[in-house]
């Protein structure tokens, strides 16, 4: 943190003040004041996160969701702005979470661990774990789709219109069993060219 404000001391201020003007203003003004209410700083006594809870969600784990949704909120509107001061900051912080946790499941997996024993073992949910699968097969050529895809749901791709990107999920499903989970992973297949 210091050699970041000493990198951008002339500036810091008010592109800092800029950025998060930019951010709230695209933030709803719920989550907007929420949020800067709870800022300190020179003359600036922030009230803490429970104080501004309304009394619909001070207990848990209402408490707990709130404030977890309007941090949420800020982060995806601070990664539409990846030439901000304040997400070049935070980015290696994120990045590196994220980075660690996808490789980790991705490490299991490539252990022979199913995703119901990963998730089970790292006590996360399946849809996170998808998503750090479903991210390690778009950039990775060598993804073992084949771990994931038996030949009975390929049989039942093997139904869909060659370009079934293009349908909603539940078209496509109609009366088969195939998860959307599955289905992206044969997409991202398809879209390499290569057959299942």
């Amino acid at each position: 943190m210091r050699q970041f404000v000493k990198q951008h001391k002339n500036e810091l201020h008010q592109r800092v003040f800029d950025e998060l003007t930019d951010l709230f203003s695209a933030l709803t003004d719920e989550n907007a004041n929420f949020l800067a209410q709870s800022f300190i700083g020179f003359q600036q006594n922030g009230a803490t996160l429970f104080q501004l809870l309304s009394i619909d969600f001070q207990e848990f784990p209402w408490d707990q969701l709130y404030v977890s949704a309007m941090r949420h909120r800020f982060y995806l509107e601070l990664e539409k702005h990846p030439d901000f001061l304040l997400y070049q900051f935070v980015q290696p912080i994120l990045q590196a979470n994220f980075n660690q946790s996808a490789q980790l499941s991705q490490d299991m997996f490539l252990k022979g661990d199913s995703v119901a024993t990963i998730c089970q073992k790292r006590g996360i949910r399946p849809g996170t774990l998808h998503d750090h699968l479903l991210e390690w097969a778009f950039v990775d050529p060598s993804f073992p789709f084949e771990r994931i895809l038996t030949n009975e749901t390929l049989a039942q791709f093997e139904l869909l219109p060659p370009d079934s990107w293009n349908y909603p999920y539940k078209e496509l499903l109609g009366t088969s069993t195939f998860s959307f989970f599955e289905l992206r992973l044969y997409q991202i297949k398809q879209k390499r060219g290569e057959s299942c």
